[in-house]
């Protein structure tokens, strides 16, 4: 089964990563440029070869209920063959709660050790409001600025089943990019 996911601008590279991780061969991800669900209608009208597609929208600019609305007005436009092959998946806040969910990937990346009170912080990484500015303190107290490639670093090493049990919408992820078709 070949899968799209869509992942917001720069996210793409460490969320490849993480499905590589997973097992995932047979899925491609791309770029979904801007905030706008509406690209999807082109996006799937673009790339009939795929079975599914699942979508990534982060929290970190937008009310989940704003997202789900616009998603749903999105789904109308598409015939309902297509709306069954489609997942949105609602990232808290942004993938970067994602790679906070194992601190250990994030030592790794950092090359130091984080601290106990920062990985009591890190116990529920999608409570934290502003995980990628968390990320940037954690990689400056190690003397490091955090950038996309550190991401990718942390992604490259992060241990999956404890990060999905800290992070459900990463659970949902794994779960949308596994699953069999919807029917």
């Amino acid at each position: 089964m070949k899968v799209l996911v869509l992942a917001e601008d720069y996210h793409f590279e460490p969320v490849r990563e993480i499905a590589l991780r997973a097992g995932a061969r047979s899925i491609r991800v791309r770029p979904m440029r801007g905030n706008r669900v509406e690209k999807l209608v082109g996006y799937i009208r673009y790339h009939p070869d795929y079975d599914r597609f699942v979508v990534l929208k982060d929290l970190e600019h937008y009310d989940e209920k704003i997202l789900v609305e616009r998603f749903r007005k999105v789904l109308e436009r598409l015939p309902e063959i297509e709306r069954n092959r489609i997942t949105l998946v609602l990232v808290k806040r942004a993938i970067e709660a994602w790679l906070l969910a194992d601190p250990d990937a994030v030592e790794k990346a950092a090359g130091c050790e984080i601290g106990r009170r920062t990985r009591q912080r890190l116990a529920d990484p999608e409570g934290i409001l502003n995980p990628k500015e968390e990320l940037r303190k954690i990689f400056e107290k190690c003397g490091k600025i955090y950038n996309i490639r550190l991401a990718i670093k942390i992604a490259k090493h992060i241990r999956l089943e404890e990060a999905r049990q800290r992070a459900p919408s990463l659970d949902a992820f794994l779960k949308a990019i596994s699953a069999l078709p919807k029917s």
